[in-house]
């Protein structure tokens, strides 16, 4: 992978998305339009071009880049009456509303989706953020009642590293954090995270792995330190896919079968994803009953004892 680009690249691209921008809305200032000088003299940005040639390049860029992204730069006559054939030169402007998608407007099942999605973090930090996105699309929300609404599934995250990891995700920066792998083996790892998500109930990062120079992806129950954040920023690759990334991770069958004593009338959960044990050397004292749980290891059988 190609190392990160540096402050001078970073600029660089600040300063052609500001100046793209700029040149959006003077686009989209009036119906006349402007022509190629006007826009040179109002859009800051085009005063860094050293020459006529300079500028001329830069606007061909800019214009070409804002029609792939779907703003239709149309290029009409001057309007100067006053103006002879060979002053006439095109001016350019963006139509208002030519590029405005229809109003948006949920369904009654569709606003009942996102009203479970959002009810269903129960993490505080999460929970905000969910019900923020939600207030946002109040306006486009059905007020009809919908089936389903009085479900409430919800999404458990009990790993301390998941929301500094998911902060780091979102702002793009490297973290580090001590790490045992599934041997037990002790390392300490610097990624860049590019994504964080849940499969086989439990959850994942997936990223690039600095030291070793590959992609990893990390399990965020057996981050044993907390996650140290740092000020080194990254790109992550345009065509990661966190949820394409779990969906290539293979279930494996169970490796272990651990027996539990249980007490009488408890544990409930942990009865339901478990057997009856019938093995006479492993029987519970009074009181208690011993039940057995295949799991892919003993953190696994951890896990689902003390949840």
């Amino acid at each position: 992978m190609a190392p990160s680009a540096g402050p001078s690249a970073r600029r660089s691209t600040t300063a052609s998305a500001e100046r793209l921008l700029n040149l959006l809305i003077a686009l989209l200032d009036r119906e006349s339009g402007y022509t190629r000088e006007q826009l040179r003299g109002i859009v800051p940005g085009y005063d860094r071009a050293g020459n006529q040639d300079a500028f001329e390049r830069m606007f061909e860029r800019d214009k070409a880049h804002l029609r792939s992204l779907g703003y239709p730069v149309e290029e009409i006559p001057d309007d100067d009456p006053w103006a002879s054939d060979a002053q006439l030169t095109p001016r350019y402007r963006v139509p208002r509303g030519s590029y405005r998608l229809p109003r948006v407007r949920f369904s009654a099942e569709e606003s009942a989706v996102l009203a479970v999605a959002a009810d269903a973090w129960n993490d505080a930090a999460q929970d905000r953020l969910a019900r923020r996105a939600l207030d946002k699309l109040e306006p486009a929300l059905s007020g009809e009642a919908a089936p389903g609404r009085d479900l409430q599934p919800t999404v458990a995250v009990a790993d301390p590293a998941f929301e500094p990891l998911l902060s780091a995700v979102l702002a793009h920066r490297t973290v580090r954090f001590d790490y045992v792998d599934r041997t037990g083996a002790f390392s300490q790892r610097t990624v860049q995270p590019w994504g964080v998500g849940s499969r086989y109930g439990a959850w994942y990062l997936a990223g690039w792995d600095t030291d070793r120079r590959a992609q990893r992806t990390f399990r965020l129950s057996r981050i044993i330190s907390e996650v140290e954040t740092t000020r080194e920023s990254f790109e992550p690759p345009r065509d990661f896919s966190m949820g394409g990334q779990l969906a290539r991770m293979v279930s494996q069958p169970p490796q272990l079968c651990v027996v539990v004593h249980v007490r009488q009338g408890a544990g409930q959960l942990l009865r339901r994803i478990a057997a009856p044990s019938d093995s006479p050397a492993w029987r519970a004292p009074e009181g208690y009953d011993a039940v057995q749980l295949a799991v892919h290891d003993t953190e696994s059988a951890a896990e689902h004892v003390c949840a």
